[in-house]
């Protein structure tokens, strides 16, 4: 339809880059640009990958995707120089070999359009120190979408501990040699978590003191770490639900050991929290999320919720993190008390994190279950050593009692999925009429032919999709977006009627809703048109047999297409006795289908657009689609003609409309006995009687199982469909 230029609306940009993301890892399992995933697999040595995504911000005619190699170097001892940097640093040979840092090279690869801003990138990896190998990383539980679901890999927070204790100072950690490491303490914790399921995923991205990093893992697993002086080495013990046998041994403090009782006091129901937000991070997310756990008996006590927002950065998954939010509500929410007091010598083998018991009848207190926090041994001329204590609550539950309910929101911005369900079909009269301009339409031949992808929308946010095109040697993106077809999903089986019919249907969404009454829908290779939405009854009134169709039985479970305004146009003229098949390939924020993975639908092309309109209204016996007659054999019919209908969809029972100039009609009847053709005559009225006694003449006798074929004809041109009906007659 005449031809067009070629005009710059933006540009394409590549970019060589060398990307250092911080100290080696011992894997590499994912890239990602602003959360998008680029590639993902293992890797755990040098290697050059090939990311494909061109389209994974809406391709060339948004912002574009990310293409082109990309080494991925680990930093070992032996890495060698990167032949791309080389090639394109100034320093060529004396460029360093980056040893001792991740780092990623894009070998000039294609990263935006339209914007000369790229997109973020991060990795995902893993690492863990060499010590403990096999209780490093945790084995997960359950399959995601499980509500006790702990995905596998992450790492065990005493090996990270661990990790920043040994690593120099001049890196990131402590510097202690392992030599000053209670390994035994810190093994049994290591398996402690380790049967618990409970990993960490994190990552130390910014500057701060090591101590303080390692307090972060601390308040993570529960624990308390602590230096033994006498023996010179730094011992970690796990917070834990004691057993009987830890409270049976605790020592006991009383009046016979206990010099002075500092202080003690426990804490009002007004101060306590009784809800804790967990603000955390699921594993390989961009960005954190949030689970509220609550204390329904103080919440009811308190008539209101009070709230704190405890930050675990480290934890990736919700089961773990329902644990910890009710072990921190418990601690928060419980009148817990607390107190420091000073002992003889007795309170010397007493260490951070044991449990003791206390009495103390001023205060009323009788063997209390407390644990001890802080322990100050003072000097040998005092004898008096300092202990600081709180009643024992700080448990890690083996069982969640609070069953949290789930977020309902989820991300609508998806990757694309393909379309299920979809038609090709040639374009009707009808739609070429009411869009091509008058000059085009002049311009159409006799043996043109146009096609449209009718495609119901997939279950995601998508705006629409790229029609691409094959009409023999292989797909061709059309340029053209394609509007999504609301519809609708048969209730029930539909019989041939004269209709209109008022039918069950599933699947009303906003979309049908808002499909304007009057327009023409598709079932099958059924035009409809539609007369009523019923959302509450969820039922739908269609007239039958619309503009150059017929009415079909349709199955139940076939699908409506609301189609009229609402397809992919190849915008292509075809010729008759092509073959063309078509793809959507979906479009969403995140990228474009590849077209390997779209659905593919196909039609043959009849110039269906010039033919004439077959006969409408037609009656066996004055009657619509009769299942038995007497007698004579009387045809009647509607003119029906394609030039006059292009302002309102007229159904198959309209009266006269036309016909079209030089339009006659072909009537063939049928003996389906034998079969035998009983009568075969042209007409240019809409009526036709073939009686018996002709009959007879003709064939000796009386044909009792009948077919009639009628089908319009102009200058030699066969309408698209033929009306076609098979009944009984009693003689």
């Amino acid at each position: 339809m005449g031809s067009s230029k070629s005009v710059v609306i933006g540009y394409k940009f590549y970019i060589g880059i060398h990307m250092i993301t911080g100290y080696p890892v011992k894997k590499l399992l994912g890239i990602h640009a602003e959360g998008k995933e680029l590639w993902a697999g293992e890797i755990t040595s040098n290697e050059s990958i090939y990311i494909d995504k061109p389209d994974l911000f809406g391709g060339e005619k948004k912002e574009g995707g990310v293409q082109g190699s990309v080494d991925i170097e680990f930093g070992g001892a032996s890495q060698g120089q990167n032949q791309y940097l080389k090639e394109n640093m100034g320093g060529g040979e004396d460029i360093p070999a980056f040893r001792g840092v991740m780092g990623l090279v894009l070998n000039a690869c294609y990263v935006t359009a339209m914007t000369k801003y790229p997109k973020p990138w991060s990795i995902d990896a893993e690492d863990h120190p060499d010590w403990y190998p096999s209780k490093a990383y945790i084995a997960g539980q359950g399959v995601e979408g499980d509500a006790d679901y702990i995905p596998e890999g992450s790492c065990n927070g005493v090996h990270i501990l661990y990790d920043v204790m040994t690593t120099s100072s001049e890196k990131y950690g402590i510097g202690l040699n392992p030599s000053r490491i209670n390994e035994e303490s810190f093994m049994e914790a290591a398996d402690i978590l380790y049967d618990e399921n409970f990993g960490l995923s994190l990552i130390l991205n910014q500057q701060s003191q090591a101590k303080q990093f390692a307090q972060t893992i601390l308040s993570h697993i529960n624990a308390v770490l602590y230096e033994n002086k006498s023996e010179n080495q730094w011992f970690i013990k796990m917070v834990r639900k004691p057993t009987n046998e830890d409270i049976d041994d605790a020592p006991v403090f009383d009046e016979s050991n206990i010099v002075e009782f500092v202080d003690f006091e426990r804490p009002s129901f007004g101060e306590m929290i009784n809800e804790v937000v967990v603000k955390y991070r699921p594993q390989f997310a961009g960005k954190d999320t949030t689970l509220p756990v609550q204390d329904m008996a103080s919440v009811q006590n308190q008539a209101a919720v009070i709230s704190q927002t405890a930050n675990y950065p480290g934890i990736d998954n919700a089961t773990i993190a329902r644990r910890v939010g009710l072990r921190d509500v418990k601690q928060y929410g419980t009148p817990l008390a607390k107190g420091t007091i000073k002992t003889n010598r007795f309170g010397a083998s007493v260490l951070p994190g044991d449990i003791i018991k206390l009495s103390w009848d001023d205060y009323g207190i009788d063997t209390m279950i407390c644990r001890v926090f802080s322990v100050n041994s003072g000097s040998l001329e005092s004898g008096v050593v300092t202990i600081g204590f709180t009643q024992d609550v700080f448990t890690l539950p083996e069982t969640t009692y609070i069953n949290t309910q789930p977020a309902m929101w989820s991300d609508p911005i998806t990757a694309p999925i393909a379309v299920t369900d979809q038609i090709m079909v040639e374009t009707p009269y009808w739609d070429i009429a009411r869009t091509f301009s008058s000059g085009d339409l002049s311009a159409v031949e006799s043996t043109s032919a146009y096609a449209q992808l009718a495609a119901k929308r997939p279950p995601i946010a998508t705006p629409d999709y790229q029609l691409w095109v094959n009409i023999g040697g292989g797909y061709q993106d059309t340029g053209n977006f394609g509007f999504y077809s609301p519809s609708v999903t048969l209730n029930g089986s539909l019989g041939i009627s004269e209709g209109p019919d008022t039918i069950d249907v599933t699947g009303i969404d906003i979309y049908v809703m808002n499909v304007t009454i009057g327009t023409y829908a598709i079932v099958d290779s059924e035009y409809v048109r539609v007369d009523n939405i019923d959302q509450i009854n969820s039922q739908i009134t269609i007239a039958r047999g619309c503009l150059d169709t017929y009415p079909e039985a349709h199955a139940d479970g076939s699908i409506i297409y609301f189609a009229e305004g609402n397809v992919g146009e190849s915008g292509v003229e075809y010729l008759a006795g092509d073959t063309v098949a078509a793809k959507a390939l979906v479009n969403t924020d995140i990228g474009r289908l590849a077209i390997g993975d779209a659905l593919e639908s196909s039609v043959t092309l009849y110039a269906r657009q010039d033919k004439p309109y077959p006969p409408g209204n037609v009656q066996i016996n004055a009657a619509y689609y009769p299942s038995s007659t007497d007698g004579d054999i009387e045809l009647t019919w509607s003119h029906r003609d394609r030039l006059q209908q292009t302002v309102d969809v007229v159904d198959f029972t309209e009266g006269d409309i036309g016909p079209e100039a030089g339009t006659e009609y072909e009537i063939t009847i049928i003996d389906t006995d034998g079969p035998t053709t009983l009568k075969t005559d042209t007409t240019a009225s809409n009526t036709y009687d073939y009686t018996t006694a002709q009959e007879t003449i003709d064939h000796g006798s009386v044909a009792t199982n009948l077919r009639v074929e009628i089908k319009s004809v102009r200058g030699g041109v066969d309408s698209w469909q033929t009306f076609t009906h098979e009944w009984t007659r009693t003689p």
